[in-house]
């Protein structure tokens, strides 16, 4: 397997602005947030760290490549929130649907784990949700240590008092 991670081309940056977009409304509403307000909530996200489309410097946007394959997916990592230069942040990891299973994402996160060394970074944090069990346990397998926990719970609504 010849994975390689290649600059995503700009021509391509509104296709994963949508992509990304679209990606994280679903999750946040899988996770119990209103449709409308994940939408906003992805949007508002994405145009934090690729204002006018293009991202921010430092951040690497990049498409996992695998020989005969072309793009299985993509990888974007950078700097964390902090702007940190040895504090890096897997943004995100996305494997196309037929190419999950292959091992396109370790391969990926591995390469992007030297990237970040070569610019001097320390250490990789992610967020990863609760649902999403195969990718906790890539994670794992990568040594990748849980550092916090976010929990929530689905309330029933009140009964309603009779008057």
């Amino acid at each position: 397997m010849g994975v390689t991670l290649e600059p995503m081309p700009a021509t391509r940056y509104a296709w994963w602005t949508q992509h990304s977009t679209d990606e994280y409304t679903a999750d946040l509403v899988t996770m119990g947030r209103d449709p409308e307000e994940a939408r906003l909530t992805a949007a508002r996200d994405v145009e934090t760290y690729f204002p006018h489309g293009a991202p921010l410097p430092g951040h690497h946007l990049l498409e996992i490549r695998e020989g005969a394959q072309g793009v299985v997916g993509y990888l974007w990592i950078g700097p964390s929130a902090t702007g940190s230069t040895e504090q890096w942040w897997l943004w995100d990891v996305y494997i196309e649907e037929a190419a999950r299973g292959k091992g396109y994402a370790r391969a990926a996160l591995l390469l992007g784990e030297e990237l970040a060394a070569a610019h001097g970074a320390k250490s990789i944090g992610l967020s990863v949700f609760g649902f999403n069990t195969g990718a906790k346990a890539l994670y794992d397998s990568l040594g990748y240590a849980t550092t916090s926990i976010k929990m929530a719970k689905q309330l029933s609504p009140a009964p309603q008092s009779a008057s």
